[in-house]
C-alpha cells in the first residue's frame, strides 16, 4: 500500500501488538510511528512505555519507518495534535490509527481510494472509518456528515494545516451564532457542540485534540466521509476520557470497493446526523 500510515501509541502494549498486526497486513511503504513520553508520577508508566515501544521493532515487511518517541510526557491534547504536525511535513495526505483503533482490512482500501478521489475538493476534510450508525440502512459506500470520527481516519495536509488548537475565534463566532447555520433544525446537538466549545476556549487543562477538528472542519463548511458499512472497532478499555461504552467492539464488515459508486453532491443528511450523534452519546 502507498499511502503512508501514522501509528500513535502510548503504553498499552497489548492495544498496540493487535492494531499493528492489522498494519502489517495492509503493508505500508511508509510507516510513521508517535509515541508519548511516560508519566513520571504514575508508577509502571515508563516499563508499560518501553513493552509498547519494543512491540514497534517487529516491522518485517519492505516499509520506511519514521519514529518520533518523546522523552517526557506531552499529554493527549499535545501529544497527539504535534505528532500528526510531524506527519504531515514529511507527507501531504495519509491514514491516522491510535492504538485502540482496530481497522479491518477495507478500511486501509476505502481511505486510500477517497484520499485520491477527493484530494482536490476543499469541502472534504476527513474520511472516517468508523460508523457507529450500525443500524441505519443506506445506499451506496459511503456518505457525507457533520460527524468527525476520529477512531481511524485519513486527510490531507491542505485540511490539517487549517487545524486551531485554540479555537481561537469561538467567541466571535458564538456571538454570531455561527452553529445555527450548520444545525438549524437541531437544537440540542447545537447546544451541545457550542459547550464542548465553551470548556475547551482558553482552557490549559483541556487535554483533548479531536474537538479541535470538529471545531476545524465546522469554521470551514468541511464535510467528513464515512462508510456506510463500519469498518474499524475501538477495543479501548482505558484512557484518558471516557466513551460511550455502547460504541465498543463494535464488529466491522469487509467490503469491496472495486466498484465504488462515488456521491454526485457533498451534503449530510438531517436524519443520519441524528441517528449518529444519539449513537455516540454526543447528545
Amino acid at each position: 500500500m502507498k499511502t503512508p500510515i501514522l501509528f500513535l501509541i502510548y503504553n498499552r502494549p497489548q492495544y498496540t501488538k493487535e492494531v499493528l498486526a492489522a498494519i502489517r497486513q495492509a503493508k505500508p511503504s511508509r510507516l510513521f510511528i508517535a509515541a508519548d513520553g511516560p508519566k513520571i508520577n504514575v508508577e509502571g508508566d515508563a516499563m508499560l512505555c518501553d513493552q509498547t515501544r519494543s512491540i514497534t521493532q517487529d516491522i518485517d515487511w519492505p516499509c520506511e519507518v519514521e519514529l518520533l518517541f518523546r522523552d517526557a510526557n506531552l499529554g493527549c491534547k499535545l501529544g497527539v495534535s504535534s505528532a500528526i504536525d510531524w506527519f504531515f511535513s514529511h507527507v501531504s495526505e495519509g491514514i491516522i490509527l491510535e492504538d485502540d483503533c482496530l481497522p479491518n482490512q477495507s478500511f486501509f482500501r476505502f481511505c486510500e481510494l477517497l484520499l485520491d478521489h477527493y484530494r482536490n475538493e476543499k469541502q472534504v476534510m476527513m474520511i472516517g472509518g468508523a460508523n457507529p450508525a450500525t443500524t441505519v440502512n443506506l445506499q451506496g459506500d459511503y456518505f457525507f456528515s457533520r460527524f468527525y470520527n476520529i477512531w481511524g481516519w485519513a486527510t490531507w495536509r491542505r485540511a490539517w494545516s487549517k487545524y486551531d488548537i485554540k479555537i481561537s475565534d469561538w467567541p466571535g463566532l458564538k456571538e454570531k451564532k455561527f452553529l445555527d447555520k450548520i444545525f438549524p433544525n437541531n437544537l440540542k446537538n447545537r447546544l451541545f457542540i457550542e459547550r464542548m466549545f465553551d470548556e475547551a476556549y482558553g482552557n490549559e487543562r483541556c487535554s483533548v485534540w479531536s474537538l479541535q477538528c470538529t471545531y476545524t472542519c465546522l469554521i470551514n463548511d468541511g464535510y467528513a466521509v464515512l462508510p456506510v458499512r463500519n469498518l474499524v472497532s475501538n477495543i479501548g478499555l482505558i484512557g484518558t476520557h471516557e466513551m460511550n461504552h455502547d460504541q465498543l467492539f463494535l464488529p466491522t464488515e469487509n467490503q469491496n470497493y472495486d466498484n465504488m459508486e462515488h456521491r454526485k453532491e457533498i451534503k449530510s443528511e438531517q436524519d443520519i446526523e441524528d441517528f449518529l450523534f444519539e449513537k455516540s452519546g454526543l447528545s
